[in-house]
């Protein structure tokens, strides 16, 4: 028994994994709450910033999750990070 609770536990654990990004293409770049333009904005983040993406979210085509330089966590448009 406690040996398929492990297999299972193991099975359900996400991998993430973190790349890096920058931001490019704008002055400053909205870090919003939710992976939506409608989403409240958290933070502003200028160009050339560094972001660390979780790229095992899979909740947007368009949106990146990120976490920024300050430890802020949300989403930003993809096209305005280039990935390094």
């Amino acid at each position: 028994m406690l040996l398929n609770l492990r297999i299972t536990l193991k099975r359900k654990q996400k991998q993430i994994i973190s790349l890096n990004g920058i931001v490019v293409n704008c002055d400053y770049l909205r870090v919003r709450s939710k992976p939506s333009l409608k989403a409240e904005e958290i933070v502003l983040i200028p160009k050339d910033s560094k972001v660390s993406i979780d790229s095992s979210s899979k909740e947007s085509k368009d949106f990146y999750k990120v976490l920024t330089p300050d430890g802020t966590k949300g989403y930003c448009v993809k096209e305005y990070i280039k990935l390094l």
